[in-house]
């Protein structure tokens, strides 16, 4: 019987790393965030300095540094604070049941069995799921199955007409409930979610970090658009307001920065740890259900025996 608690309503890692490395990449990150940073001000120094009327291509230009310089910074905090996610004992211990569990399904020779775990755990959870729906009509998955399944709503109440409009709802909907994909490399290979989805699927910790990247640019690209706009404001009333202006520019970087660092590490010591820990849950359950299918297997060639 396959466990469906790792379907959500909703090759090894290395887990030991050198720390003086890990301290060295730390250090030139944090160096090389605060070089930008040092641009960045330097640049709206000079922006200020200027008096004459600055070109559309000198603005331009100022916009694009500032924008390099904002996604750089927004890249490297990112970059470091998941270093950071990762270095935790949470993290740590979460990636290690993983790496045991994939040995253990490794030596037993488990992986030849994993796609015939997938396509059971497959029918079960396509089963349950449209089981949800049909109780409420009270209307077996069996029959739905064997009697109406292959028919619309049209052929349903030609053919069927002791269904009432409700039940002819209810099968319309069960039959648009379709069979999930779990890869079975899920359960070997190393790498909060609502709706229906199989161990394998959802919205992933890779997929996040994707989007994060995305969001980083486009807000960094808004971001110098900004930037762009007070040099011109800066250059043509270069008053102690003006540099004020620049300097809260310069915070906003900064705090750009900042919730990047905090983004990243919640990344990585939060949802990536969950997301660990229901893969080797799951792993543990897919490796139970090998036992249990090599102990049937090896009663049923007992029983044989005997009876020959």
């Amino acid at each position: 019987m396959i466990d469906l608690n790792g379907a959500r309503e909703n090759l090894p890692v290395k887990i030991k790393k050198s720390r003086s490395f890990q301290d060295f990449v730390d250090g030139i990150t944090l160096t090389a965030i605060a070089a930008l940073l040092i641009v960045v001000i330097m640049l709206y120094i000079t922006s200020i300095s200027f008096s004459a009327d600055l070109s559309l291509k000198q603005i331009g230009y100022e916009g694009v540094i500032l924008y390099a310089a904002t996604v750089s910074i927004s890249l490297l905090a990112r970059k470091y604070s998941r270093r950071k996610g990762k270095a935790t004992q949470g993290y740590l211990k979460a990636a290690e049941r993983v790496e045991n569990n994939n040995h253990i399904i490794i030596i037993s020779g488990y992986s030849s069995m994993a796609r015939d775990y997938c396509r059971a755990w497959e029918d079960a959870e396509l089963y349950s799921a449209r089981m949800k729906v049909l109780a409420a009509v009270g209307i077996s998955v069996e029959d739905f199955e064997k009697k109406y399944i292959k028919f619309n709503k049209t052929e349903l109440m030609s053919r069927f007409p002791e269904l009432s409009e409700d039940e002819v709802a209810t099968l319309l909907e069960a039959k648009k409930i379709k069979r999930l994909k779990y890869d079975e490399k899920y359960l070997t290979a190393s790498d909060s979610v609502n709706g229906r989805h199989s161990p394998s699927g959802g919205f992933k910790v890779k997929t996040a970090d994707k989007f994060n990247l995305v969001q980083t640019l486009v807000t960094g690209a808004l971001s110098g658009l900004f930037s762009a706009t007070l040099i011109i404001e800066v250059v043509s009333n270069p008053s102690w307001g003006s540099i004020v202006t620049c300097a809260i520019k310069v915070m906003m970087i900064v705090i750009f920065g900042v919730f990047n660092i905090i983004s990243g590490y919640n990344l990585s010591a939060v949802k990536e740890v969950k997301e660990l820990n229901e893969k080797a849950d799951e792993q543990e359950r897919f490796i139970r259900w090998c036992n249990e299918s090599k102990e049937k297997a090896t009663e049923g060639s007992a029983a044989g025996s005997i009876i020959s």
